[in-house]
Parts: structure tokens; sequence; C-alpha cells
């Protein structure tokens, strides 16, 4: 909805908090974006303070919260380009990675204590030189959904992951799934300008191999990108 101060909108569905003094999208003057739960407003300021050259979030001041109230994960403070991201207490945070061969056993494993201190390049490249030799390549085969078969190579690696609840450490959320490397695009944009697919992760189940995981995938993944 217009106005003569500004502009405003309802989102019921949406829940949003957020106050802060920032760039118009016109960029040629300020504008005081208040949410209260269900609605926001943009109210149009005279000034031109923020100075913003690339987005709205570039110079601006007060707080918001990411990426809504309804869904809250981490309450944002910003005083210029200065920020302070604070992590919500029901949020999961990152414990450890393991690299598994498709036997399931641990052959790489990094966890947020192991990591301190270390070149991050360093275990990329040590961790991507593992999963090369625990990877197996498997034929893969998409159909579009005008029927057309894309026959691809997929190679394949198995990743475990944990996560603890920041306000709980001792609670754990563990993922382990495959991660897929086509040898060629996938999916309806394949060769278009919106380009395809070039991998995918997907959860193993209970009692599942690898290759089983994937033939799963195989049957009921779609790429619509």
């Amino acid at each position: 909805m217009r106005h003569k101060w500004g502009e405003s909108c309802w989102h019921p569905r949406k829940w949003d908090l957020s106050l802060k003094l920032t760039s118009s999208y016109s960029q040629e003057r300020d504008m005081l974006v208040v949410a209260w739960l269900l609605g926001t407003a943009y109210i149009h300021l005279p000034t031109k303070q923020c100075r913003c050259t690339l987005s709205s979030d570039d110079n601006s001041y007060g707080f918001y919260c990411y990426p809504r109230l309804s869904n809250m994960t981490t309450l944002v403070f910003r005083w210029g380009r200065w920020s302070k991201h604070i992590e919500m207490p029901w949020t999961f945070n990152w414990h450890s990675t393991e690299v598994l061969s498709h036997d399931f056993a641990s052959v790489y494993y990094e966890d947020r204590f192991t990591v301190k201190g270390t070149d991050w390049l360093e275990r990329h490249k040590k961790q991507e030189q593992v999963e090369i030799t625990h990877s197996q390549l498997f034929d893969y085969i998409y159909f579009k959904k005008d029927g057309t078969a894309q026959e691809r190579i997929a190679t394949v690696t198995v990743e475990r992951r944990k996560w603890y609840l920041r306000c709980w450490p001792w609670y754990k959320k563990v993922n382990t799934a495959i991660w897929v490397k086509f040898d060629q695009e996938v999916g309806e944009g394949s060769g278009s300008w919106k380009g395809g697919v070039t991998g995918s992760g997907y959860d193993i189940l209970p009692n599942e191999t690898p290759e089983q995981c994937l033939r799963r995938m195989e049957q009921f993944r779609t790429f619509d990108r």
C-alpha cells in the first residue's frame, strides 16, 4: 500500500521485527523500516545519510531478525558498515564432519575443536583428496519432464555431519548422506541459460547402502532447475 509518507504491507504468515534506518530502494534518500510482527512500514525520509552503493544494507543503522521472526535464527545489529550477528539459542551449530568409505568406515574427521588454529585451505585440500580416494563411480540416468533421458556418470562420496543445539550442547543432530557430483549438467535447465545441476546431496536411510541411496535418488529426485 502506497502512502504520502511511504509504503506499508501486511504479512500475517511471516512475522517480522525490525527497526532500521537505511537507503530507500531508489537510493536517492533514506527510509526508516519499522516491522511490527504482522506488518512493515517503509517511511521515506528527506535525508541522504546512509550512502549505500550496492544494497540497502551496505550502510544502515538499527536491528532486524533473520530470516523471519516465525523462523528466527539470528538477531542482527547494524551501525553503518559494522554488524553484529547473534545466533539464537534454539538453533544448531556445526560440531563435526566425517568422510566415510562406502562401507561406512571413517576415513577423515574434523570437529570444532580440531580445526582451531588450522588453515582452512589446507583442511579443504586434505578432505578433497580423501573424498577422491574413497569415492565410487556409478551410471546415473535422469528423465526430464519431456521424457528425455540424460545419461551421466555420478561420483558418490559419503559424509556424516553433526550439529549441537546452542542452548543444550549435549543434544546433537546427526545426518549421514551421499554427495553426488555429475560429469555433466542434470535437470530441466541443462543446456540453457539457466543451467542445470552439477551436484546434489541425498540423505541415507537406516540400513541403506550408498548405492541403494543413489538408486532411490535416481528414482525420486527431480531437478526443476
